[in-house]
């Protein structure tokens, strides 16, 4: 089955023939399916099979069922996160998908890469939000208090547990899938930033979502007033070089009172990060960069909501298909990354 955007009565159909999908699209239409094997999570905004697109009256379908011999939907909260490595089968993957700024998202953008037996499967999925701009549009155009806004639109980023039909804004969801003996997933991730050889490095006192204090070339600076003494705008974020790859980290918003900046995944104290370069095509450089043996190997992809806002990617095409969500995950949260799970035959 293609991974695309399907309605909901195509989704349903699909839920109802026991098909295995993590699904994506606005909570109003997600809450309208009927119990079955799936997860999902909220985000409007979609790379599909012609174009980048939002859309609320539509659903992202990234189905499972061909690659499963067996499965498992777990919830997951900020306690129990640490054993999603150990609860996957023994020869699989695993899709997550996390409710932005949630406790659970937070212990596991912190602390996932210490999790017992975190590399024995890939771990891939996304972080589910919503933007402010479609909610106070949602509001107005409901003219609702918050309380029914809240039920008729997205407010907050939410899972679903399609198993139970419940929703959750403060736990994760996951979706465990068994493969045969004669396949292997592996987690494939391309970020097309580099790091600007004119920028100093920069190493942070503490790991945390939140910065101020920072060592800059040597010396002591507060990060908010670097990043605006280097003209900072939303295209631009740090970048670390870490074990060869490059892992991006998009700052979220500069306090000008604190002069505190606050990013959208956590900032390590040991790996020093650099200005990015500004990207003036992300398409060019997508389609230059992104390579994999077949789209019928690829049974799940997301990339970064960034790519949709910030990099022109609207109503733009590139080789692939997947929901923008506000974190990418491999493993652990990144930042302005395609992630994407292949299968090889053994």
């Amino acid at each position: 089955m293609k991974r695309q955007l399907y309605t909901l009565n195509e989704v349903t159909k699909f839920i109802k023939e026991g098909r295995k999908m993590v699904l994506s699209g606005g909570e109003k239409i997600l809450s309208k399916l009927p119990k079955g094997n799936w997860i999902g999570g909220t985000s409007t905004f979609f790379m599909n099979t012609d174009k980048g697109v939002s859309t609320r009256n539509m659903i992202f379908v990234d189905d499972l069922t061909e690659v499963a011999e067996d499965f498992n939907i777990v919830l997951y909260d900020e306690k129990n996160i640490k054993k999603i490595a150990i609860e996957s089968f023994y020869n699989g993957f695993t899709v997550l998908i996390l409710p932005i700024d949630s406790e659970v998202f937070e212990e596991f953008s912190l602390h996932s890469l210490s999790y017992d037996e975190i590399f024995n499967n890939p771990v891939v999925g996304f972080v589910a939000g919503v933007l402010e701009e479609e909610v106070v549009e949602d509001y107005d155009k409901q003219g609702a208090t918050q309380s029914e806004a809240s039920y008729n639109e997205t407010l907050y980023p939410t899972v679903f547990d399609g198993k139970t039909g419940k929703r959750y804004t403060d736990k994760a969801v996951a979706i465990h899938i068994e493969l045969p003996d004669n396949k292997v997933a592996r987690a494939e991730i391309l970020n097309v930033e580099t790091i600007d050889k004119n920028s100093k490095g920069i190493v942070f006192p503490k790991t945390s979502f939140t910065q101020s204090e920072c060592v800059i070339n040597g010396e002591k600076q507060n990060i908010a007033d670097f990043l605006e003494d280097v003209g900072y705008q939303t295209n631009y974020n740090l970048v670390a070089d870490y074990n060869g790859s490059i892992v991006s980290r998009d700052v979220k918003e500069i306090n000008p009172v604190t002069r505190e900046v606050t990013f959208y995944t956590a900032i390590f104290n040991d790996e020093v990060y650099y200005l990015a370069n500004k990207i003036d095509d992300y398409k060019e450089l997508f389609e230059r960069n992104l390579t994999y043996t077949s789209k019928e190997n690829v049974p799940y992809s997301c990339m970064c909501m960034s790519y949709y806002m910030r990099g022109d990617l609207k109503n733009r095409k590139i080789n692939i298909e997947g929901v923008f969500g506000f974190g990418e995950i491999a493993f652990h949260v990144l930042n302005r990354t395609l992630v994407f799970l292949e299968i090889d035959e053994l």
